[in-house]
């Protein structure tokens, strides 16, 4: 009787280790299963972090860049074109020649005519040839040249306003913000100024 009550405590007790490593186990599964989850919603809410991050900082480098000086010029600046009157003077003919030579984009050719027409104190399209000289510079890219080509336009010829603006341009695109953000106050200030409001539009694009 004594050998069947060890044989019975010695199968309990096997059974108790069977049952303690079932116990064991499954609690280590769910353990591990609850651990297995929140390093997933760790590494989910890491990685949305990032993207948003990455995305966040995509838009700040692409709003700077968008806003460049080099880029806001090329968004605003249209050169134009020149309006070609026929004479019959020799000073005439050379400005003539020089706004030929603009409008086909020969800045090279232009740029010494129009030095020329500007050098001849008795020819009446002085304003035209240093405003043309300034947008030539500016096709060449430059800028410090044209900017003082256009400052030689005079208040009073038509071709001021569109001087003024082009200025602020060339300005801004060298570099001379405070330049450029002086001329463009003082336009966006003038009811009368037709790029007025296109003036206010980019200092809002230049924060001011």
């Amino acid at each position: 009787m004594h050998e069947l009550d060890q044989q019975v405590k010695a199968a309990l007790a096997h059974q108790g280790k069977i049952l303690l490593r079932l116990d064991v186990d499954h609690a280590y599964r769910n353990y591990t299963s609850k651990q297995r989850t929140k390093m997933r919603v760790i590494y989910q809410v890491a990685a949305a972090a990032v993207i948003v991050m990455i995305f966040g900082a995509t838009l700040f480098v692409g709003n700077n860049t968008a806003r460049t000086p080099e880029r806001l010029f090329a968004s605003y600046y249209e050169i134009p074109s020149a309006k070609v009157e026929r004479g019959n003077s020799v000073n005439h003919l050379v400005y003539q020649n020089a706004l030929i030579a603009y409008n086909r984009q020969d800045y090279a050719s232009a740029i010494p005519l129009l030095q020329q027409c500007i050098k001849d104190a008795s020819m009446k399209q002085q304003d035209g040839a240093w405003y043309y000289l300034g947008h030539a510079y500016m096709a060449q890219k430059q800028l410090t040249l044209a900017v003082d080509a256009l400052k030689k336009v005079h208040p009073n010829s038509l071709l001021y306003p569109d001087a003024r603006w082009d200025m602020a341009l060339a300005a801004l695109a060298n570099h001379q913000k405070a330049q450029s953000t002086d001329i463009l106050k003082s336009i966006a200030a003038d009811d009368t100024h037709h790029k007025q409001r296109t003036a206010q539009d980019l200092l809002k694009q230049l924060g001011k």
